[in-house]
């Protein structure tokens, strides 16, 4: 479900800070292509759309040439399949993708708009602190919820994201006083989902729990989004509809939809 392909070329004496190393990264089918060239401890990228990047110190991890699949990404592309996910696509970046705005990381996928571009964020409702999350869903009620929303783009807006959870519990739904819905930490992030930072996504998490998808996904252009990928320099790239459909299936035991969760657009 899409390969990292890297060619490196090294020419010079080998020596510290002597020497050029020309590398050549095409991630299939993403179309995502860079071109790194290093000599004399300076590095420069130029990007798919032409633009140069120089960095006269670069890091050794920066330095480092990407790897290919990983069993993090080898696991997902077999839930993936066994779910029926034929548009998952998975594509390798850059280890400083964070560092760049995202009209850059639009041109490392090769996705159609900044808009495309997705996060997952745990939410949980603090009001039920005091009981598990399976005590909670016994009295009909949900302690979490698992919200996919762009980067460019509204906010998250918590008095709507509280109505459509209000919603999801029907007659079991509690007074809206009894909802404040929070971001969970990093560190509860990672044992409820099984990812790090920057690579949480529904696909393959470890605790299944409502899924809501911000509905303006609904509208993108070409229907296609990028989430993570489970590790934090790889994405996943997804038919958002078949996606909802594919956790619909994965999760026959929650609420996975499409919902009004986001703000007004922000003004530019």
């Amino acid at each position: 479900m899409g390969r990292l392909v890297t060619l490196t070329i090294h020419s010079g004496s080998g020596g510290s800070g002597s020497g050029v190393r020309l590398t050549i990264s095409l991630c299939e089918p993403c179309v995502a292509v860079s071109i790194a060239a290093e000599a004399s401890g300076v590095r420069l990228s130029i990007d798919r759309a032409g633009h140069a990047l120089v960095d006269r110190h670069p890091s050794p991890a920066a330095a480092a040439p990407p790897h290919d699949s990983s069993p993090v990404q080898a696991r997902l592309e077999l839930v993936a399949r066994e779910l029926g996910l034929s548009s998952a696509r998975f594509c390798r970046t850059p280890q400083d993708y964070y560092e760049h705005e995202l009209e850059w990381r639009r041109e490392v996928l090769g996705a159609c708009s900044t808009a495309a571009l997705c996060k997952s964020m745990i939410m949980e409702n603090t009001r039920l602190s005091g009981v598990s999350a399976a005590e909670a869903a016994g009295l009909g009620r949900y302690k979490r919820v698992c919200v996919v929303l762009q980067y460019d783009g509204p906010k998250l807006d918590k008095h709507k994201l509280t109505d459509v959870v209000r919603g999801l519990e029907g007659r079991h739904a509690a007074a809206k006083r009894q909802y404040s819905l929070r971001m969970v930490s990093g560190e509860e992030s990672l044992a409820l989902s099984g990812f790090e930072h920057n690579a949480v996504t529904p696909l393959g998490m470890a605790t299944p729990m409502p899924l809501l998808v911000s509905e303006r996904l609904r509208g993108l252009a070409d229907g296609t989004a990028w989430l993570g990928g489970g590790e934090p320099d790889l994405k996943l790239r997804v038919d958002i509809r078949q996606f909802v459909a594919s956790m619909q299936t994965a999760w026959p035991e929650v609420p996975v939809v499409f919902a009004d969760v986001v703000g007004p657009e922000r003004e530019t």
